[in-house]
């Protein structure tokens, strides 16, 4: 498999590398493909109804608080799928480097979802590591981010154990611009914060408040392993999320031994919400 996407990515002169830490794998992926970049159409949700616009007109509908739809039907099947359109997302095993749609499905609510009548949902068990990813936000630096924030539901009835658990925001980060392989950064939401059968919205900058964790243990020359937004921009000047691996996603397990079910809906970055409907 990993021959194969290397063949692949080669031909659309592309470069990616694959490198494993404690928490955190990533696989080659296309390189430089920006924010801006779109298929032909763009499925949006607009005055509660779901329409397709043209890639022109995407801007216009965003200003006016649109959402953009992502039902199973427009997942990435595989990376050549990616390849040809770098917006989509896909549901990711952290544990074999491989797009794998099985992992996750599309399902009404639970409860009222924050966008639509739907969310994303995954289910782990024992030290499965599942994520919704994308890899559409190539090379963009942190700085330029003003909202990142997503919502979970965490269901009683699917939790494996304890009632804190959820999922959380991970990327392939670049410190320096060097573009090499650096590992991820890690917003988890507060244990403290997660409440059961309900949706919660997490910002994952909170006014520079947001605090970070590295993959890699203590954060390249410092001391400490874990710091807030504003720190991380101050301290990391150029940070942004890496160009040719630009794999960024919402994982459900950690891993935890007896495994649990989430929820996930409205994956919000600047102007951009992504509703996940069934």
């Amino acid at each position: 498999m990993k021959k194969v996407l290397l063949l692949l990515l080669a031909a659309s002169v592309v470069a990616g590398c694959k490198k494993t830490s404690d928490n955190a794998q990533s696989t080659s992926t296309p390189t430089a493909h920006s924010l801006e970049k779109q298929s032909p159409k763009v499925k949006l949700r607009h005055n509660g109804q779901v329409i397709q616009v043209s890639t022109n007109a995407l801007n216009a509908h965003l200003a006016h608080g649109d959402q953009i739809v992502v039902q199973s039907g427009d997942m990435a099947q595989n990376i050549n799928d990616v390849t040809a359109d770098p917006t989509k997302w896909f549901f990711y095993n952290d544990e074999t480097d491989a797009i794998d749609n099985s992992l996750g499905s599309f399902v009404s609510g639970p409860g009222t979802a924050p966008y639509g009548s739907g969310s994303a949902q995954i289910s782990v068990s024992g030290t499965q590591r599942r994520n919704l990813a994308t890899y559409q936000f190539s090379g963009l630096p942190l700085a330029d981010i003003t909202v990142l924030a997503f919502s979970t539901y965490n269901p009683s009835a699917g939790n494996g154990g304890a009632a804190n658990r959820s999922g959380y925001l991970n990327f392939n980060v670049d410190f320096d611009g060097s573009d090499t392989w650096q590992k991820r950064l890690v917003f988890t939401p507060p244990s403290g914060a997660i409440a059961q059968n309900t949706w919660q919205e997490w910002d994952c900058i909170d006014g520079g408040n947001a605090v970070w964790r590295y993959s890699g243990g203590n954060f390249p020359g410092a001391s400490v392993s874990s710091m807030t937004w504003s720190t991380l921009l101050t301290t990391y000047p150029g940070i942004r999320i890496r160009v040719t691996d630009s794999w960024l996603g919402i994982r459900v397990g950690a891993p935890y031994a007896n495994g649990y079910t989430e929820n996930i809906d409205g994956f919000k970055l600047n102007t951009r919400t992504y509703d996940f409907d069934n």
